[in-house]
């Protein structure tokens, strides 16, 4: 079977990003990531096959493999660009908010709501009720901020831990047992087409990341230079 037979092959042609800045919620951003969502969705079904066949296409100078490549590698970087808002908190003097944005970096699971009584809120350090842990169930010391939070932790979670969210979602659906069953371009077809996988992902990264943008942008008072954007590698 040729490699054109077994794997599927996007069917665009100008779809490389080059621009410095690339609105968050425009059709390129959106291009972006469902390309990065694909490529790691066949990736994981494939058992890691997949992005070996998207580099030998690129290394041929395929257009569909050579865009798929720079989108999957922008969304990466954007991805580990997160990181950067945990040292510009801790250089403002915001350590509390940059702790709470390294555990969550580093954490597997997604923030729980803690219902266990009153808590002390590790940014305000203010009494609530209840409160969103933020910290790994394996750390025996609970981390927990106020319920207001809830929105933000989440966000800043699923966007920094999107290869690990998606990479469970796809395995959760597309098990090893059920993938015998069917060829690999028959998995990939039914992901294609599954809007789980494809646009709730997207549109979940795109919106979480939105907010992330916007909160720490405005917490952090940082110049209007292009937040809200995808590649915005002076963020």
């Amino acid at each position: 079977m040729s490699d054109k037979n077994k794997y599927p092959v996007a069917s665009k042609k100008n779809d490389v990003m080059t621009e410095d800045t690339i609105s968050i919620n425009s059709k390129q951003a959106a291009i972006m990531v469902k390309d990065f969502v694909l490529l790691k969705s066949f990736d994981v079904v494939s058992s890691g096959q997949y992005r070996k066949f998207v580099l030998r296409k690129k290394d041929l100078c395929e257009q569909w493999a050579m865009s798929m490549h720079s989108n999957y590698h922008c969304i990466i970087l954007e991805i580990r660009n997160l990181s950067k808002y945990s040292v510009m908190a801790r250089s403002q003097g915001h350590m509390e908010i940059a702790t709470v944005c390294s555990k969550l970096m580093a954490c597997v699971e997604c923030p729980q709501v803690d219902n266990s009584g009153w808590n002390t809120c590790s940014i305000t350090k203010v009494q609530c009720v209840g409160g969103v842990r933020v910290n790994s169930a394996s750390e025996s010391v609970p981390m927990v901020v106020h319920p207001r939070f809830m929105i933000f932790c989440l966000s800043f979670w699923y966007a920094s831990r999107f290869e690990h969210v998606l990479r469970r979602v796809v395995r959760g659906k597309y098990t090893k047992l059920y993938c015998d069953e069917f060829t690999l371009s028959e998995i990939s077809a039914m992901i294609v087409s599954d809007s789980e996988i494809v646009k709730m992902a997207v549109d979940n990264f795109v919106n979480a990341l939105s907010h992330v943008h916007r909160t720490m942008n405005n917490f952090l008072v940082i110049p209007k230079r292009g937040s809200e954007t995808l590649s915005n590698f002076s963020i």
